[in-house]
């Protein structure tokens, strides 16, 4: 089936981009987008809850976001664990469960 769009449709491994959202939100999620970008350029096929999350409040809707990511998460194929700034609490359960499913960590040590 031809695509409507310029270009075929490319089968890309889908990436969950685990990163920090809590504290300075809006530098987090710039950087979440810009790894984002990174996986697209490179290949793939960025899941980033940074985006797709953002009609959550941080403040009165933390375990509901979290629940979201986690389910984001389930149909990945790998994650990639930003390491520029620390894990945060929230990266640490989604590591977490990452590992419990099986879920390749594709972070390169810097």
């Amino acid at each position: 089936m031809k695509s409507k769009f310029k270009h075929e449709k490319i089968a890309r491994k889908s990436v969950f981009v685990c990163a920090p959202y809590a504290g300075n939100e809006a530098v987090n999620i710039y950087r979440a987008k810009q790894i984002a970008r990174m996986l697209w350029d490179a290949g793939y096929l960025p899941i980033c809850p940074h985006t797709s999350a953002s009609f959550f409040s941080e403040l009165t809707e933390r375990e509901q976001a979290l629940d979201y990511c986690l389910n984001l998460l389930d149909g990945c194929d790998f994650i990639y664990i930003d390491l520029e700034n620390g894990i945060t609490a929230g990266m640490r359960g989604e590591i977490a469960y990452a590992k419990s499913k099986g879920i390749k960590n594709m972070t390169k040590a810097r």
